[in-house]
């Protein structure tokens, strides 16, 4: 019996995350209560919001501190655009690749006004905006976390390219029912692997396309050193699951993720496509390896 042919073609991707919080939104701000202490002076107490209450639906920024808040994070974004891996300064800036955000309008608000500051006065073109379900907060009973009907942002944000999966409503926030823990890593791996795949085709495509031995070998060496520089614009909770799958140190100490903090890292992917006994050339491939290559937190730590 002639042996099995099997063959493997192998890939690894790295993408630079600039991954940031939404400024402070309403359901962010502590309520405060005015109360009589006993000898007749007025107390004042803090208490955190009742995100149940549906006036904090799809939750906006406070301005003007959300503003700042991301004015700010744009412009450690930007030095950190200018550092090479180990912090030197480097002579060509880098620029973002793409925007990924959160359907939820604070991040949006965050997003646009952190490009804003970014890019500033310049005319050169604006990386594309691409919104992701995968992105969004933990969702269900806090009506925070509850997103506008999908026409609503697309008028709201037209330069912005939603998933044309999309529902109109926000069918999976339920007002009894919270999203597991384990529904939101499956989020985020999905997330991390849609990022992924969107770069492995570029690397297939400009294999394809190359011509000659010597083209091939040039372009393998460019493919080898080009890297993606990815904003990605989420939530706390989101975050905070992502650090602790993929990268627990971050969050030594009882760390947590505060309004704009940024964060930068390396995706890694390991893709295989494996070929099996058919010689027609077909086969699938797999992940097989999803990693974040160290995080460092962008900017200073609250006090």
């Amino acid at each position: 019996m002639a042996s099995e042919y099997t063959a493997e073609e192998q890939y690894e991707t790295r993408q630079t995350l600039y991954i940031v919080r939404h400024g402070v939104a309403y359901h962010n701000l502590p309520i405060k209560v005015k109360s009589k202490a006993e000898d007749g002076t007025n107390r004042y107490t803090y208490h955190h919001p009742d995100k149940r209450d549906p006036k904090y639906i799809d939750s906006k920024l406070v301005l003007p501190k959300a503003h700042q808040q991301a004015r700010k994070a744009g412009t450690r974004l930007r030095k950190a655009l200018n550092e090479s891996n180990d912090g030197e300064m480097v002579a060509a800036k880098k620029k973002l690749d793409c925007v990924l955000v959160s359907p939820l309008s604070r991040c949006l608000e965050t997003a646009y006004f952190i490009m804003n500051e970014l890019q500033g006065n310049h005319s050169s073109l604006p990386p594309p905006w691409v919104c992701k379900e995968e992105l969004r907060e933990a969702f269900g009973i806090h009506y925070s976390d509850k997103r506008s009907c999908k026409s609503t942002l697309q008028e709201t944000w037209p330069h912005v390219q939603f998933d044309p999966n999309m529902k109109e409503e926000d069918e999976d926030w339920k007002p009894d029912e919270r999203e597991t823990f384990m529904n939101l890593h499956q989020r985020i791996d999905n997330f991390l692997l849609w990022t992924s795949w969107n770069q492995l085709l570029t690397m297939i495509s400009e294999k394809q396309n190359a011509s000659g031995d010597n083209h091939k070998q040039r372009t393998n060496e460019k493919r080898a050193e080009k890297r993606q520089n990815l904003l990605v614009v989420s939530h706390g909770v989101w975050m905070e699951c992502l650090f602790r799958k993929y990268y627990p140190n971050i969050l030594d100490g009882g760390r947590r993720v505060h309004n704009c903090h940024m964060f930068s890292t390396d995706l890694v992917c390991s893709w295989t496509k494996g070929l099996g006994g058919s010689s027609s050339g077909d086969g699938s491939w797999r992940c097989n390896k999803i990693s974040l290559d160290g995080v460092k937190f962008i900017g200073k730590e609250k006090a």
